[in-house]
């Protein structure tokens, strides 16, 4: 054998022999034209892995068998308090010191889930307007509808009237009726339509003026029920100025700080014009603030008071103990004057209507004419209390040195 050099030895191992050439693919296999053999199918495709996690959700067809179940209370929509919520890290607030309440969360979820309303509204387009017969005109209709919401259903509204019922109807509903009473040409246009269209239910509007118009008397009954019904403020607004007139007049005459006042006034007043003065008309302590001295230019008022309360120490503020006279100062007699002649007047239509217009019915009959006396009565006693009263203040102007024709 022959020697191997180093070099060669070196070559050896440091550079490997190159791998073997790949085999040659095999030859095609010639199929003869006349074969009737069909080629094999192609090999099915795999089928990829999963990982048994199934943590891949993006497609369809994988699902897991450990899937955790949707808590369907946390997914109810609720309603929201929007509240602005308290922060900071002090621990000295009320919110620290309140105690914990365990509650029912399924049930609050419950009791304000937000409903969906959209089947609310679907089914409110199925239903159909019902047909009536409309005869009024619109600005009319309008008009009759906005008052009927004030007053009682059209089957309670007869009876009400029929009997004065003030829990159904008060004050305010009176007014409206007398001012929506019916026409004798809506009446008669109203019945032609109803005679023609019987197929068709009349309109609220043209019940309305229907069930008004059946009721005989309609007006004159209303101006009564008013009057029923106003007559106790009329009174109060008769006999409470009359009240504080009276009183009036006793406090100012036992007032010591008003005796105080005009003697000083006088006393002064005297001084200043070198002349002595049984009194003075009293409407001018009204002038006193505008008169000052030539010295400190304080008014005349100023040195008053400061000499009332020196003279009366225990004297008061004058406004404060004369609070019926100022009430009275704010009424015009004259008006109430007039305002006891209109009740006398209207209680006299009043009582004229219950002799011509018949029965009321029996309960009403009875309530009206036992009213009607008895308004009669205090209609009186006013008068008599005017009287008196008119009686005594013009004697209180005399006192006050006030003539008699002022």
């Amino acid at each position: 054998m022959l020697a191997i050099s180093d070099e060669e030895k070196i070559r050896k191992v440091t550079f490997p022999s190159p791998p073997k050439p790949p085999a040659p693919p095999p030859p095609p296999v010639s199929i003869s034209k006349t074969s009737k053999q069909s080629p094999p199918p192609p090999p099915p495709p795999s089928l990829p892995i999963h990982p048994r996690d199934e943590t891949d959700r993006s497609l369809p067809f994988i699902h897991a068998d450990h899937t955790k179940p949707q808590n369907t209370e946390m997914s109810k929509k609720t309603i929201k308090l929007h509240w602005k919520t308290v922060t900071g890290s002090s621990k000295s607030t009320v919110w620290d010191s309140l105690q914990a309440v365990h509650l029912d969360e399924e049930h609050f979820h419950n009791l304000f889930e937000v409903k969906d309303r959209r089947r609310k509204r679907s089914h409110s387009k199925t239903v159909k307007p019902v047909k009536a017969l409309l005869v009024l005109d619109n600005k009319r209709t309008n008009a009759i509808c906005i008052a009927m919401k004030k007053l009682p259903p059209l089957r309670q509204l007869r009876e009400a009237i029929t009997v004065m019922d003030e829990i159904l109807i008060d004050r305010e509903g009176i007014d409206k009726l007398q001012q929506l009473l019916p026409t004798s040409e809506e009446l008669k246009l109203i019945a032609e339509q109803q005679q023609l269209r019987r197929d068709l239910p009349l309109g609220d509007a043209e019940q309305f003026l229907q069930i008004l118009g059946s009721i005989s008397n309609i007006d004159a009954r209303l101006k009564l029920w008013a009057f029923k019904t106003d007559f106790k403020t009329m009174e109060k607004e008769i006999y409470e100025p009359l009240k504080d007139l009276k009183l009036g007049m006793d406090v100012l005459q036992e007032n010591k700080t008003f005796h105080t006042i005009l003697s000083v006034t006088l006393a002064i007043g005297n001084i200043l014009n070198k002349k002595e003065s049984k009194g003075f008309h009293l409407d001018y302590l009204t002038k006193l603030s505008g008169v000052k001295d030539t010295v400190e230019r304080k008014s005349l008022m100023f040195h008053i008071t400061s000499k009332v309360r020196e003279t009366f120490p225990e004297c008061s503020d004058l406004y404060s103990e004369i609070g019926p006279l100022i009430r009275a100062s704010r009424t015009n007699y004259s008006e109430l004057e007039a305002d006891l002649g209109t009740m006398t007047e209207q209680c006299n239509n009043a009582s004229n209507y219950v002799k011509v217009s018949g029965k009321f019915g029996t309960d009403t009959e009875h309530i009206v004419k036992t009213f009607l006396k008895d308004a009669s009565l205090r209609i009186e006693g006013l008068k008599k209390i005017e009287k008196k009263i008119l009686k005594r203040f013009s004697k209180f102007l005399s006192w006050l040195g006030i003539p008699s024709h002022f």
